[in-house]
């Protein structure tokens, strides 16, 4: 399995996916949050790890990430040819399955392949499945492990906030599912940019809110807090 996370490789390099097929012909290839694969944004700086916790780097927020079309056009050329050409080598995939996952929409699924558009390009080979989305209760239920991952981080003793007490309203609880059903396109990955926004929020402070009793609230897709008395 390849995860999409830092998956740009120089192109001069061979990537792990490509090994792995030549030395098997006949496999299953699995790439997890293909989009992923496409950020140029995940570079050093964007995010830096904290005793064990990854925090965002705020300075770094503002940044509009650019996207690498390359890798839709390595698994166009694929479904397409059946071919993998990487530099002077011409990699047969015929014999290969792939699974591949992503939090794109079907439309620009489609649009990268071009379905809709321009006829082949790898279009008759692609299968899309989509998901159904999230029932509001199972969208409670996430909310519910987040809040309680959070406050375990935040709260220990050995990690890098070392917060005393951290209280979420149930208000907050049921605004959060709320957030993350509302979000038809982003369901997926809802509950990951939400732990980013809060340890950011946290991390402002670092140091100086130790063993403090804090209380969170989410509205409007926004996370505050406040020190209790």
């Amino acid at each position: 399995m390849f995860t999409g996370t830092n998956g740009l490789i120089p192109k001069d390099e061979e990537s792990p996916m490509l090994k792995h097929i030549l030395r098997w012909f006949e496999s299953v290839v699995i790439i997890d949050e293909f989009e992923k694969m496409k950020l140029k944004s995940a570079k050093p700086g964007t995010m830096f790890n904290l005793g064990g916790v990854i925090i965002p780097n705020t300075s770094a927020l503002t940044n509009v990430p650019e996207v690498d079309n390359s890798a839709d056009e390595i698994i166009r050329s694929i479904a397409s040819t059946g071919k993998y050409k990487f530099m002077n080598k011409v990699v047969d995939c015929s014999k290969i399955l792939f699974l591949i996952t992503t939090n794109e929409t079907r439309e620009e699924v489609e649009k990268n392949f071009g379905i809709s558009g321009i006829k082949g390009g790898g279009a008759q080979r692609l299968n899309i499945i989509e998901f159904d989305y999230l029932t509001l209760d199972a969208c409670l239920g996430i909310a519910k492990d987040f809040v309680e991952k959070v406050i375990e981080i935040l709260t220990d003793k050995e990690g890098p906030f070392k917060i005393g007490k951290i209280t979420f309203d149930n208000e907050s609880l049921k605004n959060i599912a709320q957030h993350i059903f509302n979000d038809k396109v982003m369901q997926g990955r809802a509950k990951n940019e939400l732990e980013d926004e809060i340890y950011s929020l946290f991390s402002e402070n670092i140091g100086k809110e130790k063993n403090k009793k804090i209380r969170v609230s989410f509205n409007d897709g926004h996370f505050t807090k406040q020190i209790s008395r």
